[in-house]
């Protein structure tokens, strides 16, 4: 049973880690790809778009500064809490 459980948890911090890798990915390709209609792009933009749009809704627009938009930054922060609360129930 222990080890069903740490399999779970391992599984899922796996996919915690996926998502961080997607994340920056999306982030980094924002600001280099010309063709948004891409399909790798327009899958990253359904797994990534909407917890942003979530986050800009929740702090009404304040995570953009001139041209900089922060809601990926309280987006990893938030992913990261995520992976450290499930290391430590893991345990």
């Amino acid at each position: 049973m222990i080890a069903l459980k740490l399999f779970i948890f391992k599984v899922l911090i796996l996919a915690v880690n996926v998502y961080l890798g997607l994340i920056v990915i999306y982030v980094v390709s924002t600001f280099f790809v010309n063709d948004r209609d891409a399909p790798w792009f327009v899958f990253l933009e359904e797994m990534i778009e909407p917890p942003l749009r979530r986050i800009r809704r929740w702090t009404q627009g304040r995570t953009t500064v001139g041209n900089l938009d922060f809601a990926p930054v309280i987006l990893v922060f938030s992913v990261l809490v995520i992976e450290r609360l499930l290391i430590i129930l893991g345990q």
